[in-house]
C-alpha cells in the first residue's frame, strides 16, 4: 500500500467564470491528492461569476465524491479578498492554494512544495520562470524597487503554506490585503520553485481597470511610493522652472520682436506641472480611501450561496485512473 501523508490537507482554489474548466481541473488534481493525502477537503471560491461556474462545480463535486465546500461571493470581490474567503473556510494543517483552476505545470511540483514544507520551510511556492507578458514584468520590477519588503514578490501559480503562516497572515489587521506582501512581512521560511509552463492555458481574466485599481492599491499600501513620488515630482518641476526662467531671461535680453511668442512652451509647462498635481491627488485620494477603509467596519467579502459536500475522506475511496 502506498504511503499517504497523515496531516490534514485544505486545498483552496480561485474561481472566476471557470465554468469550463473546473471539471478538466479536478479530473487532473484529485488523482495526486488521492494518492498523496490522507485526510483533504476542497474549498473552491465563486467570485460572482456570470456564467454557471457555481452550480458546475457544486455538480463535479457531487459526481466525484470528494469532501469540499463552494462558496459563492454576493459581489465581485477580486481574486485577494475571494481567496482570503476561502482561507477563512481552510481547516487544514497544511493549505494548497491555487489561484485559478488552471494546471500548466508539472503535477510533481506540488509533492516537491510539500517536501520542502516538510523539510522546515513555512512557504512553498510555484511559479513560472519567467512573466508572461511585459506589463506584469514590468509591475513586479517597479514593485520591488519601490517596496520595502524583505524579498522580491513574483507572478504565483500555487502556495503551499502551513497553518502557523496561514494564521499570521489572518490575524494581521489589514483590510487592503495583499497577500504576497504580508506573507512577505511575517518572514517566514519560503522557497520558490521556478518552472517552464507546459501550455497556453492560463490566462488572465481580470479586466484593465481591475488590473489598473489593484496595482495602485498594491504600491500605495507596500511601498514608498507616497513619500517619494511628491520629491521626484517636486525636483523635476524645479528643473523645469529653472530651465524656462533662463530662456525667458535671454528672450528679454537678446532677443527682439517675441511679443506674444513663448505661450505653447508656457502651456507644457503648466500640462505638466498640472498632470504632476492630479498624479499627487491621486496618491492622496487612495490614502484617504484606505484610511476609511480601515476605520469604517465594513466586511472584507460576504458570502451569497455556500455548498457543502457530503461526502467525507473515509468514503472517498474512488481508486485513482
Amino acid at each position: 500500500m502506498q504511503y499517504k501523508e497523515k496531516g490534514y490537507i485544505s486545498l483552496v482554489c480561485y474561481l472566476s467564470n471557470d465554468a469550463d474548466v473546473i471539471e478538466p481541473f479536478l479530473q487532473e488534481i484529485m488523482p495526486l491528492i488521492r494518492e498523496t493525502f490522507e485526510n483533504y477537503q476542497l474549498v473552491f471560491v465563486d467570485d460572482f461569476s456570470s456564467d454557471k461556474t457555481f452550480e458546475t462545480t457544486v455538480k463535479a463535486l457531487e459526481e466525484i465524491n470528494v469532501p469540499g465546500s463552494v462558496l459563492r461571493l454576493s459581489q465581485k470581490h477580486g481574486s485577494e479578498r475571494g481567496i482570503l474567503a476561502g482561507l477563512d473556510k481552510a481547516v487544514g494543517d497544511f493549505i494548497i492554494e491555487f489561484s485559478c483552476p488552471v494546471i500548466d505545470f508539472p503535477l510533481n511540483l506540488i509533492s516537491q512544495s510539500f517536501e520542502a514544507i516538510k523539510s522546515g520551510k513555512d512557504i512553498a511556492v510555484i511559479h513560472p520562470e519567467n512573466p508572461s507578458n511585459f506589463t506584469t514584468k514590468f509591475y513586479y520590477f517597479l514593485f520591488n524597487k519601490l517596496s520595502y519588503l524583505n524579498e522580491p514578490l513574483a507572478t504565483e501559480r500555487v502556495l503551499v503554506m502551513t497553518r502557523r503562516a496561514l494564521n499570521s497572515i489572518l490575524s494581521i489587521d489589514e483590510r487592503i490585503r495583499y497577500k504576497k506582501a504580508l506573507l512577505s512581512l511575517a518572514g517566514f521560511p519560503k522557497k520558490n520553485i521556478p518552472y517552464k509552463p507546459t501550455n497556453n492555458n492560463y490566462v488572465d481574466k481580470r479586466s484593465f481597470s481591475e488590473k489598473i485599481l489593484s496595482a495602485f492599491e498594491n504600491f500605495a499600501s507596500y511601498t514608498s511610493i507616497g513619500s517619494r513620488a511628491p520629491i521626484f515630482l517636486s525636483a523635476i518641476f524645479l528643473m523645469v522652472s529653472m530651465v524656462i526662467g533662463v530662456w525667458v531671461t535671454y528672450n528679454y535680453f537678446f532677443l527682439e520682436n517675441v511679443a506674444g511668442v513663448g505661450w505653447v512652451s508656457i502651456m507644457g509647462f503648466m500640462s505638466i506641472s498640472f498632470s504632476g498635481l492630479f498624479f499627487l491627488l491621486g496618491i492622496l485620494s487612495e490614502y484617504v480611501t484606505k484610511i476609511l477603509r480601515e476605520i469604517v467596519n465594513i466586511p472584507i467579502y460576504t458570502i451569497g450561496q455556500t455548498y457543502t459536500s457530503s461526502s467525507s475522506n473515509e468514503e472517498d475511496q474512488t481508486p485513482s485512473p
